[in-house]
């Protein structure tokens, strides 16, 4: 299976923004797979698109301990080797991407969650989404993490009600 891969460029965003981003998308990411595919989604174990909230650096944290992690990188590369932790070199598919950024390469983020399409509509509004959670992000204060009993289905409703324009 393929998939869509949307770079965002982020030239001009301040790195605690950036860490913002990374913020929520641990946050919402299993709110994200509602929207996707079985085969992007966390259960799915992809090894294409894998998750950042199931990384080895994140696995084993709640929710408030991530964000907490995250907020504390020092510069881009810690970020990335904290948002795309793998032990087997496999940095660039998680479903945020920061290897870009962090090589300098290029300074863009790769999102890399959802599914191949030949559908336009699919396409572009997933772009906009895309576009909308890290506009959202950055003009938003860090997040506070979800209550311990919250579901898929409460984090996908947060997800629409916070970062859909």
């Amino acid at each position: 299976a393929c998939g869509l891969h949307v770079h965002i460029d982020m030239t001009g965003v301040e790195f605690k923004m950036l860490k913002r981003i990374c913020q929520n998308w641990t946050k919402y990411e299993t709110g994200m797979d509602s929207m996707l595919e079985k085969q992007r989604s966390n259960e799915a174990e992809n090894e294409y698109c894998l998750s950042v909230r199931e990384n080895m650096k994140f696995r084993e944290l709640w929710n408030d301990d991530a964000v907490r992690l995250i907020g504390e990188a020092k510069n881009v590369n810690a970020l990335a080797k904290m948002m795309n932790a793998h032990p087997e070199n496999r940095q660039r598919h998680f479903k945020l991407n920061l290897q870009n950024c962090a090589s300098k390469k290029r300074n863009a983020l790769e999102f890399r969650a959802h599914e191949g399409t030949v559908d336009a509509k699919a396409a572009k509004n997933w772009v906009r989404f895309l576009v909308a959670f890290v506009q959202m992000s950055i003009q938003s204060p860090t997040p506070k993490p979800f209550s311990d009993n919250a579901n898929k289905k409460d984090v996908f409703n947060h997800l629409l009600t916070h970062f859909i324009p």
